[in-house]
């Protein structure tokens, strides 16, 4: 990969154990020359400059082609570090079953994440790519309070209590909302190493409610492990892109995941109300180059419908049945 910029972050002292990962370097790619057109250029190029993959499967290229027509304008990251404390998922299954058509949804819960989970039974079948489009939905400030929040991203693991699976860290990037003192709902993009207590916002990238967001996030295997991020905002054409090195100590393959979360920052959930989001053209890639749509794998994979509920059994965020093979929606509350 072609590195631009370079930042290094220092572990924090609780986390300075000596079994703990490699503190990560971050950077981000050249600037793509003026009328690039990642429509019609080589893998390579795209990969220089910080695009997704291709995809080769048609039923999922449509929707790389819809973002990379759109594309306008790459920004670089400001590689601005957010120290925060915040409370990592653990689950419990449901029963019964929910079956479809072609394979059978599980149903979870938990305090904060709402969407579908995918999870592969051992490492030979790592997830390496997630792809696809969200929309920013604004929060109703008729109905929350200054300062509530939730996001909308895509991850690799994190999610423990799974068929006993333990999944200490995420490895994840989206898009943050906060309703502000005027009643407006302020997005942010970011990437995160979900765990490690910091939120890494990206900079300037305007997004609007309504937008619709198209999110890449991918995993090379090598000897320490490179995370790429790319987050386009289709309906501005502008883009932000960068890799995270050595972050083989935070990657779990096993778990791929579309999610709405109802953010906690020291123990405080103030999930503002976003009405809904769509999720839409969301697939995974794995190690044996297997593209698939979030909602419909197959064996050896299980897939999870997740509903954050709070300790008292009250819904904080539910995702519908899958409304295609790749696409679902997630409701505040219990409003389906």
């Amino acid at each position: 990969m072609a590195i631009f910029s370079t930042f290094t972050l220092a572990i924090p002292v609780a986390h300075a154990a000596t079994n703990n990962p490699t503190a990560p370097a971050m950077h981000h790619f050249h600037t793509p020359p003026a009328n690039f057109n990642p429509l019609n250029v080589s893998d390579a190029q795209l990969e220089e400059y910080g695009f997704p993959v291709r995809p080769t499967n048609p039923q999922y290229l449509s929707g790389w082609i819809a973002a990379m027509k759109t594309f306008r304008v790459m920004l670089k990251p400001t590689f601005k570090v957010r120290y925060i404390r915040k409370t990592m998922p653990k689950g419990k299954l449901l029963n019964p079953k929910v079956e479809t058509t072609s394979n059978t949804i599980e149903h979870a819960v938990n305090p904060i994440w709402s969407g579908y989970l995918d999870y592969a039974q051992n490492a030979t079948y790592n997830f390496t790519d997630l792809q696809g489009t969200f929309i920013a939905s604004p929060i109703d400030s008729a109905y929350s309070s200054t300062g509530s929040h939730y996001s909308s991203w895509f991850g690799f693991g994190g999610y423990s209590g799974l068929e006993g699976h333990n999944s200490p860290y995420v490895l994840q990037s989206g898009i943050s909302a906060t309703l502000n003192s005027a009643g407006n709902t302020s997005f942010a993009p970011f990437w995160e190493i979900g765990g490690f207590n910091y939120e890494q916002n990206l900079g300037y990238l305007a997004i609007y409610s309504g937008d619709t967001m198209y999110v890449d996030i991918s995993y090379t295997v090598n000897a320490g492990g490179d995370f790429k991020y790319f987050v386009e905002n289709e309906s501005t054409g502008k883009a932000v892109s960068g890799y995270v090195e050595d972050s083989s100590g935070y990657y779990d393959g096993t778990e791929a995941e579309a999610i709405t979360e109802a953010n906690s920052v020291d123990g405080q959930i103030n999930c503002g109300d976003f009405h809904s989001v769509s999720f839409n053209n969301i697939s995974t890639n794995s190690i044996s180059n297997q593209r698939y749509g979030i909602t419909d794998q197959d064996s050896p994979y299980q897939i999870f419908r997740l509903t954050a509920e709070d300790s008292n059994d009250t819904v904080l965020i539910n995702a519908s049945q899958p409304t295609s093979s790749s696409s679902f929606v997630t409701y505040w509350h219990n409003a389906t």
